[in-house]
């Protein structure tokens, strides 16, 4: 104050000080030894500087505090540096901080707080990183990851009770892998992992609204949102994986998510490329009864796939499809392929009753091309109705439309018997030697119909 001597006090330097911080929201007082403090006056009220070695057991951090106090508006400004702290070591300190004992990495830096003239917090960001480290939780799930780095950052508004993360970055290496528990139950080989979330501690609902997994080579982008529901917790996810070839796919789905389509899916596409991959989950958690998964819904593309829809019969090949999927059918629509010299126009398989004990898989295939192809396809095993009818395949000349529909119980191995079949064909320009009583046909235009 102008007048008194202390109000030409410009400068104040506090050495070997002890340094004792009460932190009431968390009921803990820091108490560090050999502290120096610089305070300044300045145009607008006070600014302070300290930096110190922090010691938590066996473990050393440095910090450094910076502090302004802005007489005109009744408020403070505080940024903490600090480097190696491992907030591991900060949970032996009190029962308050032990959800921090899961996270052994070493943190470093800052915390930009704005707060009131009584410390009251109104506004922080955050920015920190870490070296080689590890995350083991172990409630509410089972999660263990091993990190070569991380970065976290973001902000916390005290008005709207909301933590906003700009960016999470984990980075698990070249032969990185992070496992989900049940029900997902699934080890995903992974190289990093990438997360832009909000949580509102109003809703105490967290919202990720992107996040990205890379792995071997394709990645998994998508959201996700959690928030209480029944006594739980209420899961929704959505993902889109790029990248994916159906020779690996059973490496990133998981064997507990749509179970029989995912069976059907790795016994039959066998090689080519997904060209788009989605997922849809609705789940909840229970800390009793823990996840439950309630619903879930998908779609895959692929524009060269091989689709062995009905072993021995021949496989179609360079196949364009899109399929969908629920917890109750499965459908695949063809939109063109190779199968055994024969040109695939379109068609379609379909599962039904994925959720109970049988389950029913309906083809229905249209293929163009030379007769003797089409009688061939025709008398591949289980079938052999070209044989059966005593037309032989060989030297047939001609041109043939066929539409192929089967239906059967979805079984490992299937006998003539089990399937329903019927086939028409419209055949132009017939040459079929030595067709009845040693007289060929030749010319003819003929519909044939077998069921």
């Amino acid at each position: 104050e102008a007048g008194h001597a202390i109000g030409y006090l410009a400068r104040v330097n506090i050495l070997n000080a002890q340094l004792t911080i009460n932190d009431r929201s968390l009921g803990i007082e820091w108490s560090i030894p050999d502290v120096n403090i610089s305070l300044t006056r300045t145009a607008t009220g006070i600014s302070g500087a300290t930096d110190f070695e922090f010691k938590v057991g066996n473990q050393s951090a440095y910090v450094q505090l910076n502090a302004e106090y802005r007489a005109a508006s009744d408020d403070v400004s505080l940024t903490v540096g600090f480097a190696d702290l491992r907030p591991k070591a900060l949970a032996s300190v009190a029962e308050a901080l032990g959800p921090l004992a899961p996270v052994d990495v070493p943190l470093s830096g800052t915390i930009s707080a704005d707060l009131t003239s009584h410390g009251e917090l109104v506004h922080a960001d955050f920015s920190m990183s870490s070296g080689p480290g590890r995350i083991a939780l172990k409630d509410p799930v089972d999660l263990d990851l091993a990190l070569t780095r991380s970065q976290f950052r973001g902000s916390f508004e005290v008005a709207t009770r909301r933590l906003k993360i700009d960016d999470l970055t984990l980075e698990f290496g070249s032969d990185g892998k992070l496992t989900l528990p049940a029900p997902i139950s699934h080890t995903f080989p992974v190289r990093k992992l990438t997360a832009e979330a909000t949580w509102s501690r109003a809703f105490d609902r967290l919202d990720v609204s992107a996040f990205k997994l890379t792995m071997d080579a394709p990645t998994i982008e998508g959201s996700a949102s959690f928030e209480p529901a029944d006594d739980g917790v209420l899961i929704q996810a959505a993902a889109q994986g790029n990248g994916l070839t159906f020779d690996e796919l059973a490496k990133y789905w998981p064997e507990t998510l749509a179970r029989d389509p995912r069976r059907w899916v790795l016994a039959h596409i066998t090689h080519g490329h997904a060209s788009e991959a989605r997922v849809r989950v609705s789940a909840q958690w229970h800390k009793a009864g823990g996840f439950g998964l309630e619903s879930i819904d998908g779609e895959l593309a692929t524009p060269d796939a091989v689709v062995d829809y009905l072993p021995p019969m021949p496989k179609v090949v360079h196949g364009a499809a899109r399929a969908r999927f629920d917890s109750k059918t499965f459908d695949i629509t063809l939109l063109g392929g190779e199968s055994n010299g024969l040109k695939v126009r379109g068609g379609s398989v379909r599962i039904a009753d994925l959720d109970k004990y049988d389950q029913w898989t309906d083809v229905d295939i249209a293929i163009d091309g030379p007769l003797e192809a089409a009688l061939n396809y025709i008398d591949s095993k289980p079938f052999g109705f070209a044989t059966a009818v005593g037309v032989s395949p060989k030297n047939a000349k001609g041109s043939t439309s066929t539409r192929l529909k089967l239906r059967f119980i979805a079984e490992n191995k299937l006998t003539r018997d089990q399937i329903k079949i019927k086939a028409e064909s419209v055949l132009t320009d017939v040459v079929l030697p030595d067709l009845i009583f040693g007289m060929d046909l030749s010319g003819g235009n003929l519909k044939l119909v077998a069921d």
